[in-house]
């Protein structure tokens, strides 16, 4: 179904965002962190695990232990998509790589300054 035509002299319809910003509320969105921001030096022990139960027959590999702020995790798990070649999304403080890749993860995070990765079962 088509939408009408507007008629020639109606105003644009206003933004939500300035709708807003008139009523008082201001927006303050969370900086992206830099793309060359990806050091792990700092972390403490990051845990790589494998797991199928619950994901219809499909193994993952889980990392968990990471410290990061939500837009970090986002950044990291996109890092680690491009690197690896695989699927990454953040579930909480996990981040969830598609397949059996605990080998490959944990090469690529020490060569980004994790000090300590275990990989479990």
């Amino acid at each position: 179904m088509k939408k009408p035509p507007a008629p020639p002299d109606a105003a644009p319809a206003p933004r939500l965002g300035d709708l807003l910003a008139a009523r008082g509320y201001e927006q303050t969105p969370e900086p992206p962190a830099p793309a060359g921001d990806l050091t792990l030096a700092g972390q403490g022990k990051l845990v790589l695990r494998r797991e199928r139960k619950g994901r219809g027959g499909k193994t993952v590999t889980l990392l968990s232990g990471l410290a990061l702020p939500p837009a970090r995790l986002d950044a990291l798990a996109r890092a680690l998509r491009t690197a690896l070649g695989c699927g990454a999304r953040v579930d909480g403080a996990t981040i969830v790589l598609q397949g059996d890749l605990a080998p490959r993860a944990e090469a690529w995070l020490r060569a980004h300054g994790a000090q300590q990765v275990v990989r479990g079962n």
